[in-house]
């Protein structure tokens, strides 16, 4: 007598004896993945490995890299198939016209997320961002100039860079008074008062009757 027998397969596996595991990249046709990548065959489904940047059940989303706010310090994110491009908001200062081409710096926060800060002291010193050898202080997004109290003897310089100078009479001339003149020294300043008159600033009236 001849026993027979037929299995009744579970979803995902065909054959005699159930033992083929179906491919199903192979019923979902090339398309599968959208092209991406390949399909991944599973039990009764599939599943794509996709590609960098791309996401969903086919790879069809792509992602948003920029969703993450990979970009810091207020820098502009641009999102790319697979990547991101982070804009740094930078502060320009332009002195050129003071020392020529090289009169350009840069100011802020730099890297691949704009995270890492620039360093401004370091980064230039040829010339250095600080005129009128003028002390610079970095600071997280930025830096200080701390100038010189005397330039040449007798001007001081003054501007976010130092990048200014001007004659100590120049600035002074106004405090000098009852006629007197101001004259430049190698330290600074001084005031020549007019007959009748003493002081450091000629404020004070010579009382002749003493």
């Amino acid at each position: 007598k001849v026993h027979a027998f037929q299995c009744a397969c579970p979803s995902g596996f065909e054959g005699s004896s159930c033992e083929i595991n179906i491919d199903d990249c192979a019923l979902a046709g090339p398309n599968a993945c959208e092209s991406y990548e390949r399909c991944l065959d599973g039990v009764n489904n599939f599943t794509c490995a996709c590609p960098i940047g791309y996401g969903g059940d086919r790879c069809s989303v792509e992602i948003n890299e920029c969703d993450a706010n990979p970009c810091k310090n207020g820098a502009n994110c641009t999102d790319g198939p697979g990547n991101y491009t982070c804009t740094c908001h930078l502060t320009v200062i332009d002195i050129t016209s003071l020392i020529g081409p090289k009169g350009k710096f840069y100011s802020g926060y730099g890297g691949q997320n704009c995270d890492e800060d620039i360093n401004e002291c370091e980064v230039y010193t040829d010339p250095p961002i600080c005129q009128s050898n003028g002390l610079c202080v970095n600071h997280d997004g930025g830096f200080q100039c701390f100038c010189p109290s005397s330039v040449g003897g007798s001007s001081f310089s003054f501007g976010a860079l130092c990048e200014s100078s001007i004659e100590y009479c120049d600035r002074r001339e106004h405090q000098c008074r009852n006629g007197a003149t101001c004259l430049n020294t190698l330290v600074g300043s001084e005031c020549k008062c007019a007959p009748g008159y003493k002081g450091e600033l000629c404020q004070i009236d010579i009382d002749e009757c003493l």
